[in-house]
């Protein structure tokens, strides 16, 4: 049952690949990314973003499926969080027309999947007598956008922005998998579980289906405050959000070790037996909305703090910087990001704005690329 787990959390974060854009200059590159009109200036913004984090296991182990280094998995809740986007947009007066191919995938789960996981993929001694509760909770979702949004000056401190988008989405992951793992033997186990999947491609057994489609919206929303030294934001993506799928295959299944395969070394192999229903049906399909609350301070012509927090899954996302600006065309950045503690560097020089997050230097659980160029 364990692989189960890897197959939603090494292939699905390291194999399907998205894109997204650029948060904030002052905010770097952090875990969350959100639409953020306010960061839109000159006619035409080009911004492309990598966000990959997970509490458990370091990133290149996840993309090899083995586990080897770098785990460090926290007690209680684990949690993975991807945000990739590309977008390429224009601004006319205070509209702002863009188009951005959009990623988002989020797994939840314990430590005790991840510590079973481990230890079945280094084919580790399993414990005897030991049994596993495995909890995995999956959203994700792949899409086109056409975004239109407009900034309102409200007065001389106050502006806002409302916007929304039109969505095709071409995949998703979302469901949860509720199961026990017995350990037998040191090289065995056996397993028993639950699941509710709606899915693109499945990643918990074989099954072939043809992939899916649907449409939707997003609605997206901005309050920013600027008084002397003061500037706060508020940013809200996914707002009240929907897809609306019509043809979206859907397992709900029991999963048990009945029959079993083992390797030349007498290893288990995760083979399944399954039982339930697989059909394709409607689903509304609600998208997770995110929040970052953002307060930047002016110490000096040149210094700027910055404290933010992100909002997403029930999930706290903190954030602390400081921003030096040597010259009117050139700033540097430093910051630290506090869930999945990545350290982030960041530079602005004209219109190209880049930053780099990451939580080490030879085996990140967490990095973060971001890249935005106005012209």
């Amino acid at each position: 049952m364990t692989v189960i787990l890897s197959r939603f959390f090494n292939h699905k974060i390291a194999a399907l690949l998205g894109v997204a854009i650029l948060s904030s200059p002052t905010l770097f590159a952090t875990p969350l990314s959100l639409f953020n009109h306010f960061e839109k200036s000159n006619p035409y913004t080009l911004s492309i973003e990598y966000n990959n984090a997970n509490d458990a296991v370091a990133l290149k182990d996840a993309l090899k499926y083995n586990w080897y280094k770098g785990y460090s998995p926290k007690e209680g809740s684990n949690i993975a969080i991807i945000n990739h986007r590309v977008e390429l947009g224009t601004i006319h007066d205070e509209w702002y027309f863009a188009y951005a191919l959009r990623y988002d995938m989020f797994i939840d789960t314990n430590k005790e999947t991840t510590d079973i996981l481990k230890l079945i993929n280094t084919k580790s001694d399993l414990p005897l007598d030991r049994v596993y509760k495995v909890d995995i909770q999956a959203y994700g979702i792949a899409m086109h956008n056409l975004i239109a949004s407009r900034r309102f000056s409200l007065n001389s401190q106050w502006n806002l922005f409302v916007g929304g988008a039109v969505v095709y989405a071409f995949g998703t992951q979302d469901g949860f998998v509720d199961a026990y793992a017995n350990i037998v033997s040191k090289n065995e186990y056996d397993f028993e579980g639950y699941s509710q999947y709606y899915y693109d491609k499945n990643h918990l057994y074989e099954l072939d289906v043809k992939r899916p489609h649907a449409y939707g919206y997003s609605l997206n929303f901005g309050i920013e405050y600027c008084s002397n030294k003061h500037t706060f934001r508020l940013l809200v993506e996914d707002f009240a959000s929907y897809i609306f799928w019509k043809d979206l295959p859907y397992s709900e299944i029991f999963i048990t070790s009945n029959t079993k395969e083992y390797d030349e070394n007498g290893y288990i192999k995760y083979n399944p037996s399954i039982s339930g229903y697989e059909f394709n049906k409607e689903y509304t399909q609600k998208l997770q909305t995110k929040l970052l609350a953002h307060y930047a301070y002016q110490f000096t012509s040149k210094l700027t703090t910055n404290l933010a927090i992100g909002y997403y899954n029930d999930y706290l996302l903190p954030f602390v910087g400081i921003k030096y600006e040597q010259n009117e065309k050139l700033n540097y950045s430093i910051g630290y990001e506090g869930r999945f503690n990545q350290v982030t560097f960041a530079f602005e020089y004209e219109n190209l704005r880049a930053s780099l997050a990451t939580n080490s230097l030879k085996n990140p659980t967490a990095l973060s690329l971001n890249l935005a160029y106005s012209f």
